[in-house]
């Protein structure tokens, strides 16, 4: 591999990660984000509209669905890192997509606070693969010189 084929800008990749990877990547980081951080722009809609839960008690129910996503992502983030070495990155993310893909899909269909518990921890278990995979692919793709630029640049995607 040629000295050209293995840089993007100032980020040095690691031998055999081809640009095309880098902007996977990239896209990856732009998607995951935009995922993860959607179900709460929609949380409120669905509790007021769907559910019918009163203003004062929505507080309540946010609370429970974001203590619920917590406790999911310390109990498996680490499994999902560690598995990532078993199975690879890429069916971990993948997996973690359609699990948060699902739990969007579901989530409209809640007709009780305890239904869209379920449903927002089946969302919790794919944004927990989602949020391991990142980091650890983003250390796969580059040197370690240049491992800073690329997670500023993933957190430029990110935001």
């Amino acid at each position: 591999m040629s000295a050209e084929t293995d840089r993007v800008g100032p980020i040095a990749l690691m031998p055999g990660v081809r640009k095309l990877n880098f902007w996977t990547f990239m896209y990856a980081a732009f998607i995951c984000i935009a995922m993860l951080a959607g179900m709460n722009f929609l949380q409120v809609y669905l509790l007021e509209v769907n559910l019918g839960v009163a203003r004062e008690e929505q507080g309540f129910v946010t609370g429970l669905l974001a203590t619920y996503t917590e406790i999911v992502a310390i109990l498996l983030i680490i499994p999902f890192g560690m598995l990532s070495d078993r199975v690879g990155r890429r069916p971990l993310v993948v997996s973690g997509l359609l699990l948060c893909g699902l739990g969007y899909g579901l989530f409209p269909l809640a007709s009780t606070v305890n239904e869209l518990v379920v449903y927002q921890v089946i969302f919790a278990i794919g944004a927990a693969a989602l949020s391991a995979q990142i980091p650890t692919v983003g250390n796969d793709y580059t040197q370690e010189q240049s491992r800073g630029r690329l997670f500023g640049f993933s957190g430029l995607m990110n935001g």
